[in-house]
């Protein structure tokens, strides 16, 4: 008993103490367990050792609380372990909920996740008692991760908010197996937000879970769910603010002398530090290690950190020393920590350079990878075939590469992994690599049609979301096809009659559309072809069209041109990272960067000289590709790429120094498919038409007027029927009530992005006399709501909206928390049915902004019929060719304001 009771105190979680109690091979009794706790809780206090009390106290609790699940548990293990069957465990409970339930974890365990998704539909019919609402909770669990790990993420979170939405009953709400349970089911939805681009909803997932844990006192997994905190900064970008949240973790971890969480965390630093920060921390976790005389997972991550170091200046021997050194640590642990150096150890394999090349030569790598596959394990035997035929094509045998590749993908090995689709395409897109550069125009044919194959495999999930995840994160697959038919296309055998080019144009653009239906389940509607786009644009001489793909090496440019009936293709050589490293730097130039050290301020508006845009305007003449396709074309429709969507492309240099918005007016769409979906403009330059004006500051702005008061942009003088709202009377009931009659919305108030669902964005209202928060991703879904106008309720307003400004601070820009291809609040309007939109790239200066839409309204009144885009286009120039005010020609000012949407009157 005494040996059960140290390991019942060593659990750091009440998830792990059931595990050890359940699983106890030794017959054991629980009264007499916790009398031999309270036995040792009295000698500690007798001994003057309070804490250490207090701490056997709080598992005894622990260990009543959870005693029907220890009891259940142990009951169900020793069942299944004599030869039972789930269904024999409730039989008392023929026809009832939890067998169904119970089946489904079992399944979900054996990854046959499509039959738990029938047996969910049949268990969601019959009603659930509140005493066996968490089993099944967990039940939905298991199988949410099952999905997720088959990459099925948006069918995951999917099960997990519809189990979640019923809420914990009120009669184990305060239960620290109920506040268990929801910090586990937090944590794993805050990885499946992140799944889908939602890193913000992600991240709030992430705090529910870590107060949930803290009430329970599960240190364990409170440090696991800041931890995903912390490192959703990083997978969103934000790379400062992900070191800042670690630092904090690790000072955390070292006050409360946990030298398990100090070393984990040391090791995420170092993944986000310079190679000479990195190995000192590296080294720091080897040290902890031999201090304790321990092991763990940790110490294997940092040898293969030391080794990846290594190997990355080319010091490929050491390199290789260091991993095995972390895979043989690993030999005398758990599971968990054989599988997590396995699956390292795996991917060092693959990376086909010189490291690979020592840890093939190394006898023990030899001898890991014959008893894995004798074991059945086929992941070293991917990992091996793969890495030795990408070291043949890094060493120059592009042939011998493509014959290993081409054997691996023909032969069981991936079939047998449960990852074995994303085996396929990571090998396939390797080899159609390979063969796309062949001199061989049959190797150029059999890289297409293992493309086009791969495609149909991409589009074939039933689920919208899944299917944009799938086509974002295996994007490359459409890089790689449409390279090739821009590249070889004339001696390619196509799959229909669409010319080369065209079916590229078709193919690209499917690239760019499906994750954005995924994100939006309203948005019913399929990529547009190109065949479809010279139809909606026939006989309309303003316009030329221009699209992008950004690849991971080489960007794709299409342009259409409807008067001459002429598609072109170029290809530059500029990749996605460099455009937007680009984007980024020019965010930090003219907003400013707290997070870096020391901080930068904001762009000084009268000054903006004194930061050059170099690195921008090296960008031109590769994203300029198409000019002499476009002389004498006044407008320029461009369908931007991620990695663009926040760059001024106006203020990119022709050849001889001028901006491009000195020959060209530019008006951003989202992408063919959105164009041709989209509701032409009616025009707002007719006197007495209708505005709506509504400015409402957030509650943690320090001067709320400098957003209230734009109506005086507004000249009463030119005719414009001007209905204000402002502070807290800007609401969602009186802002719905102006829309139908309005031609125009002049809306000054902050956003809320959501990367999920794009058309539950919005603009931040008041409600019930209180001004919203600039954080509505901390707050309660339904406190968040009464503030939020979204897309939709734009839609639902039956109005005919032309133009709605947002003069807020960066309303335009894409989520700088999404990775997704079409994010932002500019373009959730025009989802909504909105026809443009003009909002700012970046935060705006309030003079110039100010300047620029009262001249602007003032010309729409005057002029009436003229286009809009004509409008914002000469009143760039005007500001451009400013004598009086110098600063103005500076694309700070110019060009924040983009216009986006369907440029053409009806």
């Amino acid at each position: 008993m005494s040996e059960l009771a140290d390991r019942v105190l060593a659990a750091l979680s009440a998830d792990e103490l059931v595990n050890v109690l359940w699983t106890a091979a030794e017959e054991y009794d629980l009264d007499s367990l916790v009398a031999e706790l309270e036995e040792r809780a009295h000698r500690l206090e007798e001994g003057g050792r309070p804490a250490e009390a207090a701490q056997v106290k709080f598992t005894i609790a622990r260990v009543r609380e959870q005693r029907s699940v220890i009891e259940r548990a142990g009951a169900r293990h020793r069942h299944l372990a004599s030869g039972g069957t789930v269904r024999q465990l409730y039989a008392d409970d023929a026809g009832g909920r939890m067998p169904i339930e119970a089946e489904i974890a079992d399944l979900a365990y054996r990854d046959q996740v499509d039959q738990a998704l029938d047996l969910v539909r049949q268990a969601d019919r019959l009603p659930l008692p509140a005493a066996d609402y968490l089993d099944a909770a967990a039940a939905r669990h298991v199988l949410a991760d099952a999905l997720r790990g088959l990459g099925r993420s948006g069918e995951a979170l999917g099960v997990l908010l519809y189990t979640s939405a019923k809420g914990v009953p009120p009669e184990h709400r305060n239960s620290t197996r109920a506040k268990y349970a929801v910090a586990r089911f937090s944590n794993l939805e805050g990885l499946l937000q992140e799944d889908v681009g939602s890193y913000q909803l992600g991240r709030a997932c992430y705090e529910t879970a870590a107060a949930a844990a803290a009430e329970i006192r599960d240190d364990r997994l409170e440090f696991q769910a800041l931890t995903n905190l912390a490192a959703s900064y990083w997978k969103s970008g934000r790379r400062q603010k992900a070191l800042r949240a670690f630092r904090q973790l690790l000072q955390r971890a070292e006050t409360a002398a946990n030298p398990a969480q100090t070393a984990a965390t040391l090791n995420n630093i170092a993944l986000l530090s310079d190679p000479q920060t990195a190995r000192a921390c590296y080294e720091r976790v080897l040290e902890i290690f031999a201090r304790h005389n321990a092991g763990g997972p940790s110490q294997s991550i940092a040898y293969f950190g030391l080794g990846d170091i290594a190997a990355d200046e080319e010091r490929f021997e050491e390199a290789a020393a260091a991993c095995v050194a972390g895979y043989r640590l690993s030999e005398g642990g758990d599971p968990g920590w054989r599988r997590l150096a396995t699956r390292y150890l795996a991917d060092r394999l693959e990376r086909g350079d010189g490291l690979t090349d020592e840890l093939l030569r190394s006898p023990f790598v030899f001898q890991a990878i014959v008893e894995t596959m004798e074991r059945g394990d086929p992941q070293f035997a991917v990992s091996f075939m793969l890495g030795e035929a990408r070291l043949k094509a890094w060493q120059g045998d592009d042939e011998g590469a493509a014959a290993g590749l081409r054997d691996l993908l023909a032969g069981s090995e991936i079939r047998a992994r449960g990852s074995g689709r994303d085996d396929e395409l990571r090998v396939a897109l390797d080899l159609a690599g390979i063969l796309a550069r062949s001199p061989v125009p049959a190797d150029h044919q059999e890289a297409f049609d293992l493309l086009w194959r791969l495609r149909g495999d991409l589009l074939s999930a039933p689920d919208p979301a899944d299917r944009g995840v799938a086509v974002r994160t295996f994007r490359r697959v459409y890089e790689q096809l449409v390279l090739l038919l821009a590249d070889k296309g004339p001696g390619l055998r196509l799959p229909d009659a669409r010319r080369a080019f065209h079916l590229a144009f078709d193919l690209h653009e499917e690239a760019k559309t499906h994750p954005a239906i995924g994100r939006s389940a309203d948005l019913a509607t399929t990529p547009a072809t190109f065949q479809r786009l010279r139809e909606h644009l026939r006989g309309r001489s303003e316009p030329a069209f221009i699209s992008y793909l950004c690849g991971r090496e080489r960007t794709v440019v299409f342009t259409y041109i409807p008067g001459k009936d002429e598609l072109s293709v170029h290809l530059t050589p500029l990749g996605a990272k460099m455009i937007a490293d680009a984007e980024s730097r020019l965010r930090h130039t003219f907003n400013g960067d707290p997070d870096r050290f020391p901080p930068l301020a904001p762009l000084h508006s009268r000054r903006p000289e004194r930061r050059p845009l170099v690195f921008f305007e090296e960008l031109s003449e590769p994203l300029l590709p198409f000019l002499g396709d476009v002389s004498g074309q006044d407008l320029l429709c461009m369908a931007t790429d991620e990695p663009l969507l926040g760059l001024p492309l106006s203020a990119l240099r022709l050849p001889g120094g001028e901006y491009l918005a000195s020959r060209h007016a530019v008006v951003y769409v989202l992408s063919a498919t959105m164009l041709l979906r989209s509701r032409p403009v009616e025009e707002p330059g007719v006197r007495a038409a209708k505005v709506l004006c509504a400015g409402v500051a957030a509650r943690e702005d320090p001067e709320p007027e400098s957003m209230e008061r734009d109506s005086r942009l507004f000249d009463p003088a030119a005719g414009w029927d001007v209905v204000e709202l402002s502070g807290t009377d800007v609401t969602r009931e009186r802002v719905l009530a102006a829309l139908p009659t309005a031609r125009i919305a002049h809306l000054t108030c902050h956003g809320y992005l959501d990367s999920r669902q794009h058309l539950d964005s919005g603009l931040l209202l008041a409600h019930a006399g209180a001004r919203p928060s600039r954080h509505p991703s901390t707050l309660p879904v339904d406190v968040r709501h009464e503030h939020l106008l979204t897309p939709r309720d734009i839609a639902a307003a039956s109005m005919r909206l032309s133009l709605a400004t947002l003069r807020a601070c960066s309303a335009g820009a894409q989520d700088r928390d999404s990775d997704e291809g079409v994010s932002g609040l500019a373009q959730s309007l025009l989802f909504s049915g909105v026809s443009a939109v003009l909002a700012p790239l970046w935060d705006v200066s309030e003079e110039s902004s100010r300047r620029m839409l009262a001249a602007l309204y003032r010309e729409l009144a005057d002029a009436s019929g003229e286009p809009l885009w004509r409008a914002v286009w000469r009143g760039q120039q005007r500001m451009i060719q400013s004598p009086d005010r110098p600063w103005d020609a500076h694309p700070y000012h110019w060009a924040a304001l983009a216009l986006f949407g369907n440029w053409s009157p009806l």
